[in-house]
């Protein structure tokens, strides 16, 4: 063999082991991209984090009924030190101040972290302001009296104006935003679907957990109107019902339906502290693989007399295990 020859030899090896080196990364690199291009269309429909009821409580002095036996942190070191991503709210109209007061039960269970719906959500804002990368934190608003019924006051004007006194409109994601140019709020989360996430972080959206007669009054009839600052829990297939609660999580398969049908759903580890009470942590699993997106507790932390807790694994935010794509990462959310 000439020297020319054999000189040729490493080349034509080399150029072997790249083409096939090549060949072997292929996979990997569309993976890559693939990943990439999923990060950058995240949804905010494809997570599931913890969320707290009765998210100002604290548990009445003396004990009066073992249901109400849980305190919760300050809503801020709730987001900070729990992990806690959605929140909720017990308003009651008061005549005096013209504002809503934030507590569970008139005398017997009153005593509240945050005593107003103006402080807990400046409250909440804080720590948002200062983590502006967050997921959206949603914060569910029950009145405790009907909203329809307040004599001389616009109920739902009044709470808009309240949360607009404390949070701009840009740190809201309304349901005009979602809708956009489609029919409803249901025709948008099915065809085009929800908002991108890096869209909406930093940013709040609310439910109302309406009686029927709010529901009617605020929807229009149970239509899908347009203006509205909160989006409304309903059931499934009405069009606006696009955050809804179904509080069961061993309703398994209707809460995968809705998760497939484009909605956000909430749902509840446990209840009445009967879970913490029992260590039983079926209910907790049970909600895991459901696909709800928001999961409540009374119980975000270990407390001294029970082994129950609620935590998401790789949480605070995780990929949900129903909406996200396989290849979706944790670390991608919050």
């Amino acid at each position: 063999m000439s020297r020319r020859s054999a000189s040729g030899i490493p080349l034509i090896l080399s150029v072997i082991l790249v083409t096939l080196g090549s060949g072997c990364d292929q996979p990997q690199r569309e993976s890559a991209l693939t990943a990439l291009d999923l990060r950058a269309d995240l949804r905010m429909n494809q997570l599931q984090t913890k969320g707290t009821h009765n998210s100002y409580h604290i548990q009445p002095r003396p004990k009066t009924i073992p249901h109400w036996s849980y305190t919760h942190l300050p809503l801020d070191r709730q987001l900070d030190e729990q992990g806690v991503r959605q929140i909720e709210l017990d308003i009651n109209y008061n005549a005096e101040t013209g504002g809503f007061d934030v507590f569970h039960v008139r005398l017997v269970d009153s005593k509240t972290t945050c005593k107003t719906l103006q402080a807990c959500l400046k409250t909440a804002k804080g720590w948002s302001d200062v983590h502006p990368r967050h997921v959206p934190i949603m914060v569910m608003i029950e009145p405790k009296a009907e909203l329809t019924a307040l004599e001389g006051v616009d109920g739902f004007a009044l709470l808009e104006s309240s949360i607009l006194e404390i949070l701009p409109r840009g740190q809201i994601v309304t349901p005009d935003e979602v809708r956009g140019d489609a029919p409803t709020l249901l025709d948008a989360v099915r065809t085009r679907g929800w908002p991108r996430l890096d869209e909406v972080r930093g940013r709040f959206v609310f439910m109302l957990l309406a009686s029927n007669a709010e529901r009617q009054a605020y929807t229009d009839g149970e239509q899908d109107p347009t203006g509205r600052l909160l989006f409304v829990d309903g059931d499934v297939g009405k069009p606006y019902a696009v955050l809804i609660t179904i509080d069961d999580p061993r309703k398994r398969d209707e809460i995968h339906a809705a998760v497939r049908l484009g909605l956000i759903v909430r749902t509840r580890a446990d209840t009445d502290s009967e879970e913490a009470l029992n260590n039983d942590f079926s209910r907790l699993e049970a909600a895991l693989t459901s696909g709800a997106h928001y999961i409540s507790t009374d119980y975000p932390a270990k407390v001294p007399t029970s082994d129950y807790v609620v935590e998401i694994p790789d949480g605070p935010v995780r990929c949900n295990p129903i909406s996200a794509h396989y290849l979706c990462r944790s670390s991608w959310f919050d």
